[in-house]
C-alpha cells in the first residue's frame, strides 16, 4: 500500500515539476475542439487526457495572430487549427 501512494505521488510530483502546473493534466469536458464527428488524428477530442504546460504569455501564439497574413507567426499551427490551445477556468471558476 505504501509503496502504491508513493508511487503515485512520485508521479504527480513529476508531472508538477516537469509541467510547472497543478494539476499537469486535465481531461477535455466538451467537444468544442472536435474538427468531425468520429475525430481524427492529432484532434483533441472529447475524453481526451491532456498534459498542461505552464508557458509565459509572450510564448503564446494565439488565433488571431496565425491567422493574419501580415502577421510573422501566420500558418503557425497545433493540432489541425492555427494557435495554441489555451485551457482555462471559465469565468475564473475553481470548480
Amino acid at each position: 500500500m505504501m509503496l502504491a501512494v508513493a508511487m503515485i505521488a512520485f508521479l504527480v510530483l513529476g508531472l508538477w515539476a516537469h509541467t510547472g502546473t497543478m494539476p499537469p493534466l486535465v481531461v477535455v469536458e466538451s467537444s468544442s475542439m472536435v474538427h468531425e464527428e468520429k475525430g481524427e488524428v492529432g484532434s483533441i477530442d472529447a475524453g481526451d487526457l491532456i498534459l498542461v504546460m505552464d508557458t509565459p504569455y509572450e510564448n503564446i501564439i494565439t488565433f488571431a495572430e496565425a491567422s493574419d497574413e501580415n502577421n510573422k507567426y501566420h500558418g503557425y499551427e497545433t493540432h489541425g487549427m492555427e494557435g495554441d490551445v489555451i485551457i482555462y477556468q471559465k469565468n475564473g471558476d475553481d470548480g
